[in-house]
């Protein structure tokens, strides 16, 4: 895919969803093993924003990396 001015909006999204359905993704496994009684803590941070009345926060995690990654690839095979 060649980034230009009409495809941006489409790479934007899928690179925004990829990365939270990675993070989201990545929390449910860590629930499930800290289940099974493994103790996966992986988080290397949190970005985001606070205006007071609005809060944004995303923990990054490698299913973050992993879903930025995918949603890369897909933007890459779109032509």
């Amino acid at each position: 895919m060649k980034f230009n001015k009409n495809n941006l909006p489409l790479f934007i999204q899928i690179f925004s969803l990829s990365a939270i359905v990675g993070t989201l993704s990545w929390a449910i496994i860590a629930i499930i093993l800290l289940r099974i009684g493994i103790d996966l803590s992986f988080v290397a941070g949190t970005i985001g924003f606070d205006v007071y009345i609005v809060s944004c926060v995303v923990r990054l995690n490698p299913g973050t990396l992993a879903g930025i990654a995918a949603g890369s690839f897909i933007c890459a095979k779109l032509q």
